[in-house]
């Protein structure tokens, strides 16, 4: 006695072909706990019957996909020349959009690192200038004349433009 795992395993068929051709055949499955069996003799019947089947039919799939193949081949080997042309041109055509779109993007990284430096430059120039004031609010109060023109010298010393 045999499994219909075992039995589909060694006739290399699914263990539902081997419940349909028991089920046309007239085959009763012998049932313990959660496997079913077959006898020796149903084995035999059934790897006879799909041995008959295999010859009449099993060649059928292997014809469809050796016509497909030698379709798919002519199909290929058929193209025209004026098609030939165009898809080359096409793909000549897409190879120039990609290329005018990277020449873009690094156009466009070279701008935005232009201006990343110059906002560099200017929080450099905050930095200073922040540097510079706090520097005149810790000058020492007693060296500075009240006038007002001493007031100018300092915060222009401080605060040039440039």
């Amino acid at each position: 006695m045999r499994t219909i795992t075992q039995v589909a395993e060694e006739l290399k068929v699914s263990r539902r072909k081997i419940y349909d051709e028991n089920k046309k055949l007239g085959i009763k499955t012998i049932k313990e706990g959660r496997n079913s069996f077959i006898t020796d003799t149903d084995f035999l019947k059934i790897s006879k019957d799909l041995e008959t089947y295999k010859e009449t039919f099993g060649n059928v799939t292997e014809r469809v996909s050796n016509v497909l193949e030698r379709d798919r081949n002519i199909i290929e080997n058929n193209i025209s020349d004026r098609e030939y042309t165009d898809l080359k041109e096409r793909i000549t055509s897409l190879e120039e959009q990609l290329r005018m779109r990277d020449e873009q993007f690094i156009k466009q990284l070279q701008s935005k690192d232009e201006q990343i430096q110059a906002k560099d430059y200017q929080i450099n120039g905050l930095i200073q200038s922040n540097f510079n004031f706090t520097k005149a609010l810790n000058f020492p109060l007693e060296e500075v004349a009240v006038t007002k023109e001493v007031k100018r010298n300092i915060f222009s010393k401080f605060f040039r433009k440039g």
